[in-house]
């Protein structure tokens, strides 16, 4: 073997073609663990990011359902923008990976998704 262990952290090795051998530390390396402040800043300006998205996408539908000329797919669209709006609200930020936790980023289209899926009906099915 080329290294021979003398301490914790010290390791001796050869140096080729001096006929000796010298001690070199080399210290115990830990994987860097980010701090938890940075972890909810991170997450907190990811979460921001989201919100201002959801309100530039919710702006014009909103002025539609204000003025009363918003048609039924615009009156959806607002609805499913507003449901993401709330569940960004609800995103534990300072956990490390807020995507593979119960608390995870919501998904737009998933949220427009659930909202627009038309229920069976029940003389539909007869």
């Amino acid at each position: 073997m080329l290294q021979t262990r003398l301490a914790a952290g010290v390791t001796q090795l050869p140096v080729f073609g001096c006929g000796h051998t010298t001690a070199l530390f080399l210290p115990h390396q830990t994987p860097y663990q980010t701090p938890p402040e940075e972890i909810a800043a991170l997450n907190e300006a990811q979460r921001q990011a989201f919100l201002v998205a959801a309100s530039q996408a919710m702006a014009p539908i909103l002025v539609s359902l204000q003025l009363g000329d918003a048609t039924d797919d615009e009156t959806l669209n607002a609805k499913a923008w507003q449901a993401y709006y709330r569940e960004l609200k609800l995103v534990d930020v300072t956990v490390a990976k807020p995507s593979t936790t119960p608390g995870r980023w919501p998904n737009a289209w998933a949220t427009r998704r659930r909202l627009t899926v038309p229920a069976r009906s029940i003389a539909g099915a007869a």
